[in-house]
């Protein structure tokens, strides 16, 4: 008996065993992922749409086959001959030769000799609503190993992300090396890029990190300061001098020495951070602007005023740095040693008629020369006769004021290259 009952149970077993099970996973879309569970735009699937297009007269090729056979109505009689048989009948050779000369068999449509045959040249287009099937492009960053499946935010973040190829920070403080959000798909990525995190900085954060600039010089390749102060003593009543015109003389960089500084995380300098020297480097250093609250708007041509530079952000100056400012002079400065001063008019069209305007400026005087002659920035003036008989080149922006009466011989041409002006 116990055996009967035990073969039994094994038996139900063995049936049980061959009924499908429920899938407790989501059915997937897209292969054996079950994280992308619906098709979404992103994806790009898309099911196969057909022809709408339906065949008019012009898809259609008129045929015409005859398919009539002939039967004896469609011949006349054979006429007897008593040379051939002596008993009036016609011979075999007179019967093969008849022609269907009695035959009424028309050919058309009815009688099935004339059909019309498909030959369609239509093309989709999108007024036939044709398309092909597009797979499904989803690529899931879980089964791939790049994004974390730890947490049910990342499966709520998988469900609004899917089909998209790039996952979203969801990170509130900004993520450092010492402290990655684990849960975040971005930041907490093996390997991850930190410079995709959106989260803000703390406190702290804003605290740490500081390039503190130690000591510093101008980078002034066109020499347009002295001794850092910047001279304009062509200035005048006539030609005042812009803000725009002085800071576009003024450095674009500096030179500088820059120091890292780490701040302690309650914000106070320790006793040794103070006595710890940090370790400088050199660094070019692009300015973000020029300022000078007390310059006129609408121009100045006399007087002393000091424009300040701005630094870029994360940059500050140490306390006993040099201030990053540059005094501008203008007008009342003496003429450098060879220059003249020069009354010029200057010309200006209005759309109907030219005005002249007068103005005095600082010129180098031109003279004669039999070798090469080369104009570098600046204004230059012609007075009386001038012969130059090599080449004149000219560098940079340069303005040539002609004396009343004058004359230039240059018997070889003023050379003026791309990125070079004469005015």
């Amino acid at each position: 008996m116990k055996r009967r009952i035990l073969s039994v149970i094994i038996a139900l077993a063995l049936c049980v065993s061959l009924y499908p099970t429920g899938a407790l996973a989501e059915e997937s879309v897209s292969g054996s992922c079950t994280h992308h569970t619906e098709h979404t735009a992103e994806c790009g699937y898309a099911e196969a749409q057909p022809c709408t297009h339906e065949h008019g007269e012009e898809c259609y090729t008129t045929v015409t086959e005859c398919v009539h056979t002939h039967t004896d109505e469609c011949y006349p009689e054979t006429e007897a001959t008593e040379e051939s048989t002596g008993e009036g009948s016609a011979t075999t050779s007179d019967a093969g030769n008849r022609e269907p000369s009695l035959c009424t068999h028309v050919c058309n449509e009815e009688s099935g000799c004339i059909t019309k045959v498909l030959d369609c040249h239509h093309e989709h287009d999108e007024n036939c609503g044709y398309q092909e099937a597009q797979d499904c492009g989803y690529v899931c960053e879980i089964c791939n190993g790049t994004e974390p499946e730890d947490t049910e935010n990342n499966a709520e973040n998988d469900t609004e992300n899917a089909g998209t190829d790039m996952a979203e920070c969801i990170c509130e403080t900004l993520c450092t090396e010492d402290s990655i959000n684990g849960d975040c798909p971005v930041c907490g990525a093996e390997d991850a890029d930190l410079s995709r995190c959106k989260g803000e900085k703390t406190e702290e954060q804003e605290k740490t990190g500081e390039k503190v600039i130690t000591a510093w010089e101008w980078i002034d390749p066109e020499e347009y300061l002295t001794d850092g102060m910047l001279a304009l003593p062509g200035a005048g009543r006539e030609n005042p001098a812009f803000a725009e015109d002085v800071t576009a003389l003024l450095p674009e960089k500096i030179q500088a020495k820059v120091a890292a500084v780490d701040v302690a995380e309650d914000g106070e300098e320790t006793e040794e951070d103070a006595e710890t020297a940090p370790e400088t480097e050199d660094a070019e250093i692009t300015l973000t602007g020029w300022e000078c609250a007390s310059y006129p708007e609408d121009g100045a041509y006399e007087g002393t005023y000091t424009f300040t530079a701005s630094l870029p952000e994360g940059f500050v100056l140490a306390e006993d740095a040099a201030a990053l400012e540059v005094e501008v002079e203008l007008g009342g400065g003496e003429m450098l040693e060879g220059e003249v001063s020069a009354d010029y008019q200057e010309a200006s069209w209005n759309g109907s008629e030219v005005t002249y305007t007068g103005k005095t400026e600082n010129c180098t005087s031109v003279e004669s020369s039999t070798e090469a002659v080369t104009w570098n920035a600046g204004w230059y003036v012609v007075s009386g006769t001038v012969t130059i008989s090599e080449p004149i080149t000219v560098t940079e922006a340069v303005n040539l004021i002609l004396g009343d009466g004058c004359t230039l011989n240059a018997e070889k041409g003023i050379v003026v290259t791309t990125g070079n002006s004469l005015t």
